[in-house]
C-alpha cells in the first residue's frame, strides 16, 4: 500500500519533529525511495520537508539540499502555495528551482542542477552513470562580473548564515575536473563535502565567486605521488586525504587557488593568498605543522602568484603546468613568509629547531 501511494503521488512532504523520526527506517525508506525515483527519471515529482524543533542543517544531506519549511517561520498558507506551484510544475513538466535561503537574493534556477548533481552523489551515483556533463554550463550565475563588497566564506560560515555550501562545493569540484570528466568531479566533490573547511571562497554582495582556494593534507603515500608532478590531481580521492584533526606534522597540498579573470586585481590576489597563509598560521598556533606544501598551476597568472608568495618551482606537471612548493622545515629560507608572517615563522622555527636538537635520539623525532 505504501509503495503504491509513493508511485501515485507527485509531491511528498517529509514532516518531522525530531531527527530520529525522520531517519527511522520506514520513514527514510519512503522519502529516500521517492526521491531516488525522481533522480532516476522514473517519475515527475517534488519533495520538501516541514520541521519543528530541528535545525535544518542537521537534516540528512538529501533533505537539507531541498526546500525546507520551519514551522516557526512558515505558515500553512506558505506550504499550500508551494504545493500548488509544485503540482502545476509537475503537470506542465517544468523544472522547479530549488529555493536556497540567502540573506539577500537567491541564484536563479540553474543552481538547481548543481544541487541535483550533489543529490545524485548522495544517492549512490558514484560512477557518474546518471550525471550529464551539463554542469559546466550552469556556472554563469556563480561567477562574479564585478568585485563589489567581498566576504570570505567556508562551509561552516555558509551554514551558519543560511547559505547552502553545496553549490560552491560543486563549483570548485568542477574547476578541478576541468569540465570534461564528471567522474573526477565526483572525487573532488566528496573531498570538499567531507573535509570541513578545506575550501574558502570570496563572494561579492550577490554571493558570486570572486576568488577561491582549497587546501588539504595528504597521506605520505599520496603526497609522494602527487609532488612528482606525474599524477593528475583530478585523481586525488577521499582515501588520499589525511584529516587535520590533531597536533602533528603533515604534508600539505594547495589543491586549487584562483581568481575570476574579470575580477583579478593585485589587491584581490593578495587577499586570497593572505587568507590561505593566515589559515596555515592558525593551524601552527594549534600545533599543526606541514613539512612541505606543494601546489600546481597551469596559467601565467598562477605562476606569477605562487612565485610572489615565495613558493619555489621544482617540476613540470604531467597535464601541463608547473609544480611549486614550500620547504617549511627550513622556513627562514622563505623571505616572503619571514617578512609577512613573523608569527608563523617563529612557530615553525621553534618546532623544527626542537627536531634538530632531539631528533637523533631514539631513531628520530615525530610529534603526534
Amino acid at each position: 500500500m505504501i509503495d503504491n501511494a509513493l508511485d501515485d503521488c507527485s509531491v511528498l512532504i517529509v514532516v518531522g519533529t525530531s531527527l530520529g523520526n525522520i531517519q527511522s527506517s520506514w520513514v527514510r525508506y519512503e522519502w529516500d525511495s521517492f526521491y531516488n525515483d525522481i533522480l532516476m527519471e522514473k517519475k515527475k515529482g517534488r519533495m520538501f520537508s516541514y520541521i519543528e524543533n530541528i535545525n535544518p542543517h542537521d537534516l540528512p544531506r538529501t533533505l537539507r539540499n531541498l526546500q525546507c519549511f520551519e514551522k516557526k517561520y512558515s505558515s500553512l498558507e506558505d506550504i499550500l502555495n508551494y504545493v500548488k506551484n509544485a503540482l502545476a510544475s509537475v503537470k506542465e513538466n517544468k523544472e522547479e528551482p530549488v529555493i536556497i535561503k540567502h540573506d539577500k537574493n537567491s541564484f536563479n534556477r540553474n543552481v538547481n542542477k548543481l544541487l541535483q548533481f550533489a543529490n545524485m552523489i548522495s544517492c549512490g551515483d558514484t560512477s557518474g552513470q546518471y550525471i550529464n556533463p551539463y554542469i559546466s554550463d550552469e556556472m554563469a550565475d556563480l561567477i562574479a562580473k564585478n568585485i563589489g563588497e567581498l566576504t570570505e566564506y567556508n562551509a561552516e560560515k555558509c551554514m551558519n548564515q543560511g547559505i547552502n555550501p553545496v553549490i560552491y562545493e560543486v563549483f570548485l569540484a568542477q574547476k578541478i575536473a576541468r569540465i570534461n570528466k564528471p567522474e573526477s568531479c565526483i572525487k573532488t566533490y566528496n573531498i570538499l563535502h567531507q573535509v570541513i573547511n578545506s575550501w574558502h571562497v570570496f563572494l561579492n554582495e550577490n554571493y558570486q565567486v570572486v576568488s577561491y582556494w582549497i587546501f588539504v593534507a595528504l597521506s605520505d603515500k599520496a603526497y609522494s605521488r602527487i609532488k612528482t608532478g606525474q599524477v593528475d590531481e583530478r585523481d586525488i580521492c577521499l582515501e588520499d586525504i589525511r584529516f587535520i584533526d590533531m597536533p602533528g606534522r603533515y604534508k600539505g597540498y594547495l589543491l586549487l587557488s584562483g581568481t575570476i579573470e574579470e575580477c583579478r586585481t593585485p589587491l584581490v590576489v593578495k587577499n586570497l593568498y593572505s587568507s590561505w597563509l593566515c589559515y596555515i598560521q592558525t593551524l601552527a598556533e594549534d600545533g599543526i605543522f606541514f613539512d612541505e606544501i606543494a601546489s600546481m598551476v597551469g596559467s601565467v597568472a598562477g605562476n606569477s602568484s605562487l612565485k610572489n608568495i615565495g613558493m619555489q618551482y621544482y617540476a613540470e606537471y604531467i597535464s601541463g603546468g608547473k609544480m611549486y612548493k614550500y620547504e617549511m622545515t627550513d622556513i627562514k629560507k622563505i623571505p616572503y613568509l619571514k617578512r609577512n608572517f613573523p608569527l608563523m615563522t617563529q612557530l615553525y622555527k621553534k618546532e623544527y629547531t626542537r627536531e634538530k636538537q632531539y631528533g637523533n635520539q631514539n631513531g628520530g623525532f615525530q610529534r603526534y
